[in-house]
Parts: C-alpha cells; sequence; structure tokens
C-alpha cells in the first residue's frame, strides 16, 4: 500500500512538472537575448566615456568621438549589420549603465579583471597597456613603488577605476583621492594639491602631450600589466561569443593591425593575445 502511494506520488509530481513546462515553455522559448535583439532592432547602443585616448577621445571643437574602440565597435555594426548610438557618460556611469539595460555594451579603456567577470561578461583583450603614475616633472621623491606607501604621499585615482582597490591594498599608508575625472586630477596635479596619479600609460603619455616638460611618467617599471575588453551585461554570452568573434577574426585578417597602427603608430605584434 505504501508502495502504491509513493508511486501515485511520484506520478502527480511528474504530471505537475510536465504541465509546468508546457505552460511555460512559450514564454520562456521566446525571450530574446541581447544580441537577438540588437539585430532585430538594428541598433546596438554603446556606452563610451571617450576621455582615453588612443582607446577613445572627444573633439573638443567638434564633439565628434574616436579612438581605437570607436572603430572597432563601428567595424563589428558594419560587420553584423547594424547601426551604433553612443553614449557618453562619465567613467562612474559606465557599468551602472550597462547592468541598467541602458547600454548594451561599453567600449572603452575597460581593464579585464577577474573581480569584474563576477559581474559582466567581459570579451577577449583588445588591448594591452600597462599601469603607472604620473609626476610633475620636477618631483624627485617618488622613485620606486614603495615610495608611494607613506602618509606624507597624496595619491590620485579616477572613481570607477581598478585603481582604488589596488592602491589601497600597496599603498595603504597613503592618502588616497578619488576624482571623478582626468581633467580633476590633472588640476589637482599640477597645482600640487596631489603628489601623483595611478592610471594606464596611455592615458598618462596623451597629459604629458598636452603639456609637454611639464610632467613626467613614473620612473619605475609597471606596477602591473592589463588588458582592455568590451563589456555586456552578465549573462549575455551570445553577444559577449559574437564580440570574441569578430576580434578573433580582424586579428588573423589584419584589420586590427591597421587599426592599432593607426592610433598607436606602432606595428601591432601578433600573439600578444593569444592570436
Amino acid at each position: 500500500m505504501k508502495t502504491a502511494k509513493k508511486i501515485a506520488a511520484l506520478l502527480l509530481a511528474i504530471a505537475m512538472v510536465l504541465c509546468l513546462v508546457a505552460c511555460g515553455g512559450e514564454s520562456v522559448g521566446s525571450e530574446k537575448d541581447a544580441l537577438q535583439r540588437i539585430v532585430e532592432s538594428g541598433k546596438i547602443v554603446v556606452g563610451i566615456e571617450a576621455a582615453h585616448p588612443p582607446i577613445s577621445n572627444t573633439d573638443p571643437a567638434t564633439g565628434e568621438i574616436s579612438g581605437l574602440s570607436v572603430d572597432l565597435i563601428n567595424l563589428y555594426a558594419q560587420k553584423l549589420g547594424v547601426e551604433v548610438e553612443f553614449k557618453q557618460v562619465e567613467w562612474a556611469a559606465l557599468i551602472p549603465g550597462l547592468t541598467s539595460g541602458d547600454t548594451d555594451v561599453v567600449a572603452d579603456s575597460l581593464t579585464r579583471t577577474v573581480p569584474r567577470s563576477a559581474s559582466l561578461n567581459l570579451s577577449n583583450p583588445f588591448f594591452l597597456t600597462g599601469t603607472t603614475a604620473l609626476l610633475r616633472a620636477d618631483a624627485e621623491n617618488l622613485k620606486t613603488w614603495e615610495d608611494l606607501n607613506s602618509p606624507d604621499v597624496k595619491l590620485g585615482i579616477t572613481e570607477g577605476t581598478v585603481y582604488a582597490d589596488t592602491c589601497a591594498e600597496l599603498f595603504p599608508e597613503a592618502e588616497i583621492l578619488t576624482f571623478q575625472s582626468k581633467t580633476e586630477w590633472f588640476e589637482a596635479l599640477k597645482a600640487g594639491r596631489i603628489d601623483c596619479v595611478v592610471e594606464e600609460e596611455c592615458t598618462l603619455l596623451d597629459r604629458m602631450e598636452v603639456y609637454p616638460g611639464d610632467f613626467k611618467l613614473f620612473p619605475d617599471d609597471y606596477l602591473a600589466t592589463e588588458t582592455y575588453g568590451f563589456a555586456v551585461q552578465y549573462g549575455e554570452t551570445g553577444l559577449q561569443y559574437s564580440l570574441n568573434m569578430f576580434l578573433q577574426e580582424i586579428m588573423i585578417s589584419g584589420e586590427y593591425a591597421a587599426l592599432y597602427e593607426k592610433w598607436t603608430g606602432q606595428p601591432w605584434v601578433p600573439g600578444n593575445f593569444g592570436i
């Protein structure tokens, strides 16, 4: 008797599961992922700050944006057969805009990290650079990274970048000040309110080019190497896979090498990203 009841209960449970699957199958199956929605709408919405040459930049006279990431995402959209809508925001708003669904992808100097991979789907890398620091040209007291770990040092970083955690861990004795943009920390450095800024090399080289002779790069080796990638919402593996396929394709075809040399003035060395 007990056996019969168990069998009856099992059959009832199976029937309920089958019913739920049958009732819910249509709504589950009809849910489209980001890539499908982009293709159907004919438009990909891209979050960008456009303030990090040569990856991204804004012409102050015309407002036109340009850079390696801009050319790459335009080429991706061309191959996908869709248009691009760029949404320019401050750096700290890029990831929130992506996770809220306001944009489909972030295409800027976004460093690929393990912690970020827990909340975003990151593409394969499209750029390799390194973490260093910017000093005033007359600064003589900061020569090694160990010198930064002092209560006498005021260190600047950009809000929303990976350098906040890095600097807090490596330089706990230093006073760390966070700025909304590179314009803010640049003015603070120029005025002597901070001693240095920790950032990726390309951004700092751009500042040095604008004001030749006023600043210098940190004399020590890179604090770390870093790679940039596109970011999409967590779980959007279709769009992530499509971007990865695109990057692999253009690195093999030579299209990436042409864009890299256009924006950096240097030849791209195959093998940097495993291609």
